[in-house]
Formats: C-alpha cells, sequence, structure tokens
C-alpha cells in the first residue's frame, strides 16, 4: 500500500468493488468473490520484504519494481489450491493488468482480463486518490479522481467499469449533498444552465466538459441519449 493511505484501506476497496459490481449487474455470488478479493488484493505483499513494501515504487530499483510487480500473482497462488476460492485468487491476481496489455504480471489485456479483476484495479485506484489529495477539499476529491481516471479510459482502465464507478460516486455524493450543486435529469434541463462536472457517456466519451453552458441543443442531444440508452441521464449543474 502507498505510505500515507489512511488505515481501513483494504475494507474501503472491498466496499467501492462490491458497489460497482452492483451497479454493473453482476451476480450475487460473483459479488461475493469480488469483495473478498478487494479485501485480500494486498495478500502477496506478506511474501515481500518488509523493507520493499514499505518502499513507495517509484522509488525501487529496477530489479525491486519487477520483483514488487509480482505480489498480485503470488496472492492469487496462494489461494489457487482452494477450490471454493479459485474466482477470488483470479481476480486478485489480475488486478494489477491495463486494459492495453501494458500491465502486470501477464500483460493480459482488454476482456482477457477477468471483469472482477477490472473492477479491482478501479476500485483500488479511486480510493488510492480520493484518500491522496490532501490539498483537496473534501467534498471535490472525487471529481478530481474521475477526471484524472477518465484520461486513463482505454490504458489503464475499462470504460464500462468507470461508468459504472462514476454512477457510484454520483449516487453517494447525491447522498452527502452539496450547496453549489444539484444532479439534474436530463428531461429537468435547461438552457443556460452551468455544468458543474465533466459528463461522460457510457463508452467513457467527454460529452460536455465543466463549467460549459448548457445550449438547448445540448438538451435535446441528452434527451435523445437517454433514449438510446434505455436508462436515466443526470448531469450536475451548478445552483
Amino acid at each position: 500500500m502507498t505510505p500515507g493511505i489512511e488505515k481501513g484501506f483494504a475494507q474501503q476497496v472491498a466496499e467501492t468493488a462490491y458497489a460497482i459490481g452492483r451497479i454493473g449487474g453482476i451476480e450475487r455470488r460473483e459479488l461475493l468473490y469480488l469483495y473478498f478479493a478487494a479485501q485480500l488484493h494486498e495478500l502477496g505483499k506478506v511474501a515481500l520484504d518488509r523493507e520493499l513494501i514499505s518502499t513507495s515504487p517509484g522509488e525501487l530499483s529496477h530489479d525491486d519494481q519487477a520483483l514488487y510487480r509480482q505480489y498480485p500473482l503470488l496472492g492469487g497462488l496462494a489461494l489457487e489450491g482452494v477450490d471454493y476460492l479459485s474466482d477470488v485468487a483470479r481476480f486478485i491476481a489480475t488486478h494489477q493488468e491495463n486494459w492495453n496489455g501494458s500491465g502486470s504480471p501477464h500483460q493480459l489485456k482488454a476482456h482477457e482480463i477477468p471483469m472482477g479483476g477490472r473492477i479491482v484495479r478501479v476500485a483500488r485506484d479511486y480510493v488510492l486518490m480520493i484518500n491522496g489529495l490532501e490539498r483537496v477539499a473534501p467534498h471535490a476529491r472525487p471529481r478530481h479522481a474521475m477526471t484524472e481516471m477518465h484520461s486513463q479510459v482505454g490504458g489503464l482502465y475499462d470504460s464500462e467499469v468507470l461508468v459504472w464507478l462514476e454512477r457510484f460516486v454520483e449516487r453517494r455524493q447525491r447522498d452527502e449533498g452539496t450547496e453549489d450543486e444539484r444532479l439534474t435529469v436530463a428531461r429537468q434541463l435547461m438552457p443556460g444552465m452551468v455544468v458543474s462536472r465533466d459528463f461522460y457517456t457510457s463508452h467513457g466519451v467527454l460529452m460536455l466538459a465543466r463549467n460549459h453552458v448548457l445550449t438547448e441543443r445540448n438538451v435535446d442531444h441528452l434527451v435523445d441519449l437517454q433514449q438510446i440508452e434505455k436508462g436515466e441521464i443526470s448531469v450536475w449543474v451548478q445552483v
């Protein structure tokens, strides 16, 4: 784990991964495997030298970085022999693979990576980001994290999983509430409203940038998109 991240990191990752999976329609049994994998995703680090895992990866030598990148595989191997934990082992072993094939330990890409591994990766990185943004106001951290993660769609992350994460973040912030913005469904949007957060389509494409002033054409496009995607679309706007 990155030095300085607060205690309870694995629990935060597990809860986030579970929520993402629920939004994505993952079946209940797979959700449980996903939750356990997220809880145990750093299990392989127990096989590594304490000094190695307490040092920031960016400060390690080339050889030590190569060794460190094996921790997902080591964690998966630790559970591989337990039949009922085989999916948990697979998710742990693949949670550091990248969508474009540049990850580790096996350079899997796209749909070669199990969905559970893709979800744990997104949940882990999101939790790391929001906990590492000490200089950003707490209510703004999710927005900063999502902007950064969307810039890595197609590289590190599966765009579909990021959409599920976005919906989770929106629901949580809607429950918590903010004073300067509100989440507004497409049919209630009006020209002149100012977008307060970047809006992405379900394919991870940026459609409306933060601070964009909505036009009548924008509103019509959003209503049309809602019909195409067969689901309610909401946009954060300033109040």
